[in-house]
């Protein structure tokens, strides 16, 4: 098999290109796409070996970065033509029961990325593969309580949320985390720590779409569970209880418009590739196949400001 191999990211590398090791065969794979090229010409646009080859490079090189996995596949959008001019029509990865060295997991995902365009003159004589443009796409996750657990508390997300809630870090209990879906679209239930009160709070999270309004809104609740005087207190975002202690029911309240805030603004930055404005979906478990329960769906834009190292640890 003719190849060629792309090496992890130094730490004197530019943030938008790999280093790249060219094999001996370099242009034999160049002589290969532009007789694929040629062949464009007389016989129309087609899918080509040029997208098979991309394929698969890009298979392995997933697979390579999970520790389990029951599927990975993509589609590379592609011809001899547009290769030769460093130009990727679309690409899409779709995935199931994946589990990254980190313990990120997920029962479905969906990527999908627009035009991507590369140096190829750089590629092939500076061997870097250097971004001319910032592709842009949708990602789709799909989590079981478990998976939401394993979300929630991952490296990454810890750190998006040492401020999430009013400047303060909301601790999650990954165990406590249930998604119900029902017919008017179901609940998320869960408790965890607010580090400003250093109390334990009971939280439900409501997503979809309210009454007179188009886009989707999540509306949050909280309530207080290991108040000072031993007594609960509670707040829907919006509403107050009654009988409680004022203070706790004030914190409740905050907690559940911070935690909503957090959410809908909620950003991630995976070494060079960003994902942002999350919009929040709950699915019943028979939908997909889910043996561990009802679903969440995450969908969040996704920037591709740089290529990630192959050594890359999520």
């Amino acid at each position: 098999m003719h190849c060629i191999r792309l090496a992890g990211l130094g730490s004197r590398s530019q943030a938008s290109a790999w280093q790249v090791k060219c094999t001996a065969r370099t242009l034999y794979m160049r002589s290969v796409a532009a007789h694929a090229a040629h062949t464009e010409v007389a016989a129309g646009p087609s899918r080509d070996l040029t997208a098979t080859i991309m394929k698969t490079a890009m298979e392995v090189a997933l697979k390579n970065r999970l520790k389990k996995y029951q599927c990975v596949d993509t589609d590379v959008v592609c011809d001899a033509r547009g290769l030769l001019e460093g130009r990727f029509g679309a690409v899409s990865i779709e995935g199931r029961d994946w589990v990254t060295p980190l313990n990120m997991t997920a029962h479905k995902l969906e990527v999908d990325i627009g035009t991507m365009q590369v140096d190829y003159g750089t590629l092939v004589w500076q061997q870097k593969v250097a971004m001319k443009n910032v592709p842009t796409g949708t990602v789709n996750i799909y989590l079981s309580g478990k998976d939401l657990g394993n979300f929630v508390t991952h490296p990454v997300f810890r750190q998006a949320a040492a401020t999430a809630v009013h400047g303060q870090a909301f601790h999650w209990d990954k165990d406590s985390i249930q998604i119900q879906h029902n017919s008017n679209g179901g609940q998320i239930l869960f408790t965890g720590t607010w580090a400003k009160t250093n109390k334990q709070y009971r939280s439900v999270m409501l997503p979809g779409i309210q009454q007179g309004s188009r886009k989707p809104q999540l509306r949050v609740g909280a309530q207080c569970i290991s108040s000072s005087d031993g007594a609960e207190s509670s707040s829907s975002h919006g509403s107050s209880g009654a009988g409680v202690a004022l203070a706790d029911q004030q914190d409740a309240q905050a907690l559940a418009a911070g935690m909503a805030q957090f959410f809908t603004q909620l950003s991630l930055d995976l070494q060079g590739i960003e994902v942002k404005k999350p919009v929040l979906t709950l699915h019943p478990g028979s939908v997909l196949n889910s043996q561990e329960g009802d679903l969440l769906e995450i969908n969040m834009k996704l920037i591709l400001r740089a290529l990630p190292p192959l050594h890359m640890q999520f």
